[in-house]
């Protein structure tokens, strides 16, 4: 039996057309994400951020389909799962490092970290700040000009007493009424101002000279402690990286901020979840925190009945990016479409949207 020509044209033409069905019914992206506020996080059962409002745009224009899964909070475990096959691409606040590179592929970074501290909230407790007053002051200076003090009274009460009524002969109530006297002295105009003799002259001259080291002593004393004190409770404001060397600090569970951490601290805890470091914070198991700036700042404006700070200090900085398995055919494309993102301004403009003062951390 003989076909015709054009049974076989439309033969090859309706295999090509279901090949080409076949070919756009391909499986979507398996894309894997980390909980991270503002990075990604699931709110009334949508996924939002900042990496995920990236992805959802290089996505569209790179025309892939996307499968979202959930894969905790740990990035190393997001890692390991993308090495296992198990997602095709991890969307997460991920740092590149070089043995991460060893293992997966990234894109080009779409965000700069700030990794820094986390310090526990004291309120100024008037308790507390009068026991470290008494704690910084000066005391041996103190109680040296103290006693200069006394040892003028006794000389004024050996010299008054025979010409004064008003200085008792007896020891211990004429020293009583020297020390009220002298005291008086400071703050008020009496006769030691009016001297008539030449050895009330002398007198009034050595009284007027103490009276002067002993006021600017005392108050230099106080103010000099006040200040000190002041100093230790802003710790905020002055906490150097060589004070976290004898703190108990703690650190996500498989994120890069352990390893920034052992380079200042020799007691680290590695918890899995952020709410376990600040209730260990709050707990004072810990003394701080080193963490995700960014992710700090999230944390307490969404927890603000959270009694933390963080502190000016800065550990390290970080390239966030997508990680995708080695020799992943999709690399070029999203990097392209991250690029194409940022010249046209469109990330930065969602990170302003989603962290504010942040929004810098973009401008790559």
């Amino acid at each position: 039996m003989r076909y015709p020509f054009h049974f076989f044209v439309r033969l090859l033409f309706v295999f090509a057309l279901l090949s080409s069905c076949a070919m756009a019914q391909v499986d979507p992206l398996r894309v894997g994400y980390i909980e991270a506020r503002p990075f990604t996080w699931i709110e009334e059962g949508e996924l939002h951020g900042i990496t995920q409002s990236i992805w959802q745009q290089v996505a569209m224009q790179s025309g892939i389909a996307t499968q979202y899964i959930n894969l905790g909070v740990s990035p190393n475990a997001g890692l390991q799962a993308l090495e296992r096959g198990e997602v095709d691409v991890l969307i997460a606040p991920l740092a590149v490092t070089y043995k991460r590179l060893q293992k997966v592929d990234f894109s080009r970074p779409y965000f700069i970290n700030q990794v820094g501290v986390v310090l526990k909230n004291k309120p100024m407790n008037p308790v507390f700040f009068l026991a470290r007053l008494l704690d910084r002051l000066l005391v041996k200076e103190l109680l040296i000009t103290l006693g200069l003090f006394l040892l003028f009274v006794h000389i004024y009460w050996l010299i008054r007493r025979r010409v004064s009524s008003e200085l008792h002969e007896r020891y211990w109530p004429g020293i009583t009424n020297a020390l009220w006297f002298s005291f008086s002295h400071l703050i008020s105009k009496s006769e030691l101002y009016n001297p008539r003799h030449w050895i009330d002259k002398g007198f009034m001259f050595l009284w007027l000279t103490f009276a002067l080291v002993f006021v600017s002593t005392v108050f230099g004393i106080i103010t000099s402690s006040l200040t000190m004190t002041l100093s230790e409770m802003d710790r905020v404001q002055h906490l150097q990286k060589g004070d976290l060397e004898n703190m108990t600090v703690g650190v996500l569970e498989g994120s890069q901020n352990y390893h920034v951490s052992k380079k200042y601290v020799h007691k680290v805890v590695r918890e899995q979840t952020y709410e376990a470091l600040f209730k260990d914070l709050q707990d004072e198991t810990i003394q701080a925190i080193i963490m995700d700036q960014v992710i700090a700042q999230e944390y307490l404006r969404s927890h603000p009945q959270t009694k933390a700070i963080i502190a000016a200090l800065h550990l390290d900085s970080q390239e966030f990016a997508f990680a995708l398995q080695k020799n992943s055919p999709y690399l070029q494309d999203i990097d392209l479409q991250i690029t194409r993102l940022q010249d046209s301004g469109q990330i930065e403009a969602i990170c302003r949207t989603q962290v504010g003062p942040f929004a810098h951390a973009c401008q790559l």
